[in-house]
């Protein structure tokens, strides 16, 4: 195996990798903002419905079009936070390399000294990516533990702190904040505005 320095050219590839991946990272964030804020809408219009001490002020189509359309903006983030999950862990692992090769390593340390962060930046912090990418062991602690009820559920801000009691994932949609397990029974956010 070759012990080449990192020149001009090489690295170029790596600005261009770390730029690409943070362009698609602001993608996915907007996508997620704009699908929240339409839940939320959706969300006060069901509410509003559901509310209604008349039979003959509700509307059926009103509160169907509105729960239907929750739904799908719940799917729109969902996979959303997956694509973006996918580039987070790319350029993590650019900037915090996994591997025990100290060619690698270094590699890692150079991106960094350029790019100007600090060892221990939020992109080092794997938590939420394991989470997410080993939701399976999430769900077996919850099973076992007993405080399945939800492997996730959608709610606003005054409903999930009560939420993450029996959800192995809570997405906070008007905070843009997940709660979540990152180790057996350690709770934790992340993706707050």
């Amino acid at each position: 195996m070759s012990t080449r320095e990192l020149d001009r050219v090489g690295a170029s590839m790596y600005f261009s990798e770390a730029r690409t991946m943070i362009g698609l990272l602001l993608a996915e964030i907007e996508k997620i903002a704009e699908a929240s804020a339409d839940w939320v809408k959706q969300h006060a219009i069901a509410d509003a419905q559901a509310r209604v001490e008349s039979h003959d002020d509700f509307s059926h189509e009103t509160f169907g079009n509105a729960l239907n359309a929750q739904v799908n903006r719940q799917f729109e983030v969902y996979v959303a936070f997956g694509a973006l999950l996918g580039y987070w862990a790319r350029l993590s692992l650019l900037f915090h390399p996994a591997s025990r090769d100290a060619w690698t390593k270094r590699r890692g340390e150079l991106l960094r000294e350029v790019f100007l962060l600090e060892d221990d930046t939020l992109l080092a912090n794997r938590s939420f990516r394991d989470a997410w990418v080993h939701f399976d062991e999430r769900l077996d602690d919850a099973f076992r533990d007993g405080r399945l009820g939800n492997r996730l559920i959608f709610v606003t801000h005054e409903r999930a702190s009560d939420a993450t009691r029996n959800s192995v994932l809570v997405v906070d949609v008007e905070a843009l904040e997940l709660h979540y397990y990152p180790q057996r029974g350690r709770r934790a956010e992340a993706g707050s505005r």
